[in-house]
């Protein structure tokens, strides 16, 4: 009995509270929403302080922000002058980033730079960091790119060169070829860069990106060793550029031909140095190679190289086809491509690289313009000791037994000395920097692959 006029009561209470929230004109849905939003921005006010303190949280957002299926953006459009401050630094610790397949301790193969502190953009705040080993096994080609940002330096975002992020899954999934302990990797990313993909140095040459980061590790050592460098000057980037001055160039190595070393000078390829000193290497090329590859790329299709066996355009540099080249004379022979440096035993893909020669206006006959922009010179003696070298590297190699296969590839006999001179196999001109260049017919390939 006494419950029930307990309840009774409350019901009469809660009413004289309706009642009274009606005479105030206060809306009663408002009673209710008012302590769930009130506990709801508690909520949200708390969680957000733990996860500003979390870097995990905010490093795997970045990593959520990393659809692969979004759009790439190219070089261009990471492109950014000052974007770093600090200096490429040796660290003396060992961050223990590589895995144990690789030989770190081996004569203390592995070593790890800070290479600057991002300034702005996503990763501002964040440290890059250079990975690298210089283990004998780490010369078969990994598939990442081992560039490296992080805050804490126990938790590390990949750089992945142009958003390709599968290429570390299959890396990691064959294991072998993962060098960096996947583990420490809590997100991948394409980063910002103070290297442009192109820079373009006059109307007639430009500075082309050369790929990743290490275009075959031998080369990509020269970054971090103490090499002789030759500093060159250009008006129109305030970046530092560098050619490799080697003592002998490694394309000549197998060829003790006297006084070679003082003819071939380097190669054209150069390195840029952004604001830390990291450096990377770029290929010289001719702008209208540049723009007729990618016209040609354009316009071709990959069902095209299958059905049709249309090949796809392959990137020139510094290389030409006969056809531009204006001539001075009608009667002047030269033969279709030219494209390869010097190189023993040269391939189908060819080089990018042509050569810095030791040479005299002397020594040099006009035969036309490249492109009607750039002089064009072939070599006055033809017992030169260029020419031998390029007939026995192109060349010399055939021999009786591989005569056959030379005329099914080539659909003519073996040419002596006397008839590869007559169609001009070498030609030069003057880079952007006043640089005597050679480059070499790639008519010929005597590697049968």
């Amino acid at each position: 009995m006494e419950n029930s006029k307990q309840e009774v009561n409350q019901v009469i209470n809660l009413s004289a509270v309706e009642q009274n929230l009606k005479k105030s004109k206060f809306p009663f849905w408002l009673v209710i929403l008012l302590p769930l939003l009130i506990i709801l921005f508690i909520g949200v006010f708390y969680s957000r302080n733990i996860f500003e303190k979390d870097d995990t949280y905010i490093e795997s957002k970045i990593l959520e922000e990393n659809d692969i299926d979004k759009v790439c953006l190219e070089r261009e459009d990471r492109y950014s002058k000052n974007l770093f401050e600090g200096e490429l630094t040796l660290l003396k610790e060992d961050l223990d980033l590589f895995q144990d397949h690789v030989s770190c301790v081996i004569n203390n193969s592995c070593e790890y730079y800070t290479a600057g502190i991002f300034k702005s953009g996503y990763l501002q705040g964040y440290t890059r960091i250079v990975a690298l080993t210089r283990d004998p096994g780490f010369l078969s080609p990994p598939y990442v790119d081992i560039i490296l940002a992080t805050k804490d330096f126990e938790n590390y975002i990949l750089h992945v060169p142009d958003c390709d992020y599968k290429r570390f899954e299959m890396a990691r999934e064959k294991g072998y070829e993962a060098y960096i302990k996947h583990e420490k990797i809590i997100a991948q990313r394409t980063f910002e860069t103070e290297h442009p993909q192109y820079i373009d140095l006059d109307e007639i040459f430009s500075l082309v990106f050369y790929g990743t980061f290490y275009s075959g590790m031998i080369d990509f050592l020269h970054s971090f060793d103490n090499i002789e460098v030759n500093y060159l000057d250009a008006q129109s980037t305030d970046l530092k550029i560098s050619e490799v001055m080697p003592g002998k160039p490694s394309l000549i190595k197998h060829y003790e031909l006297e006084d070679s070393g003082n003819v071939i000078k380097t190669r054209t390829y150069t390195l840029i140095e952004d604001s830390t000193g990291l450096r990377k290497w770029y290929s010289l090329n001719f702008r209208d190679s540049q723009k007729a590859y990618e016209e040609a790329l354009e316009g071709w299709d990959k069902t095209n190289e299958i059905e049709f066996r249309i090949p796809r355009p392959y990137y020139r540099g510094l290389g030409f086809n006969s056809v531009q080249i204006n001539r001075a004379d009608d009667n002047i022979k030269f033969y279709d491509n030219y494209w390869n440096y010097l190189e023993s035993g040269k391939g189908y893909g060819g080089e990018r690289h042509a050569l810095i020669v030791n040479i005299e206006i002397e020594e040099l006959d006009q035969v036309g313009y490249i492109y009607n922009k750039v002089p064009l010179y072939r070599l006055k003696k033809t017992d030169s000791l260029l020419y031998k070298l390029a007939y026995d590297i192109n060349i010399g190699s055939v021999g009786d037994e591989m005569e056959d296969l030379f005329y099914k590839r080539h659909l003519r006999e073996v040419p002596t000395f006397e008839e590869y001179v007559q169609n001009n196999p070498l030609l030069f001109f003057q880079d952007y920097w006043g640089r005597w260049t050679l480059i070499s017919e790639s008519q010929f390939n005597t590697n049968f692959q």
